[in-house]
């Protein structure tokens, strides 16, 4: 008996400290010339929702543009539209004017939401950059215990 407690014990200290990190606020606070953002930003069926006159997308990009202007311009900055499956893909650039167009001109898809599939791209894309930062920001209508 004694050895299952400490077998138990052992596997919830390990499960505790592997879990993913989530941060909130200040991701951009270091100004690294070699840093790299991927923008995960759902568009699956739920963000057609209307939520205070307004689509739930209309409010994630405002979101979005908000948390651009806090990122340094020196910083790649890419982003990842999915559903069910990623539907478009920009990798992380400088130059922010393509970011904005493919921003603006998202729609909602008819699919139901699986964030795995923009996970595994998004690290994949990341594991490319240059060394440095690399952060990944979701930005979606699934609440975060979903993501834990």
């Amino acid at each position: 008996l004694l050895m299952i407690l400490r077998t138990l014990l052992l596997f919830f200290l390990i499960l505790f400290f592997s879990r993913p990190v989530i941060h909130r606020g200040g991701l951009f606070e270091s100004r690294s010339e070699e840093a790299s953002v991927i923008i995960l930003m759902d568009v699956s069926a739920s963000m057609g929702a209307v939520v205070g006159g307004r689509e739930a997308l209309q409010i994630a990009e405002d979101y979005v543009k908000t948390i651009l202007r806090k990122i340094p311009g020196n910083v790649r900055v890419g982003l990842l539209s999915y559903s069910d499956r990623v539907e478009k893909e920009l990798a992380p650039a400088p130059d922010r004017s393509r970011f904005t167009t493919m921003l603006e001109n998202l729609k909602v898809t008819p699919r139901p939401t699986d964030i795995l599939p923009a996970l595994k791209l998004a690290s994949t894309i990341l594991s490319h950059q240059p060394k440095g930062k690399k952060t990944i920001v979701v930005v979606s209508d699934v609440p975060p215990t979903h993501f834990v």
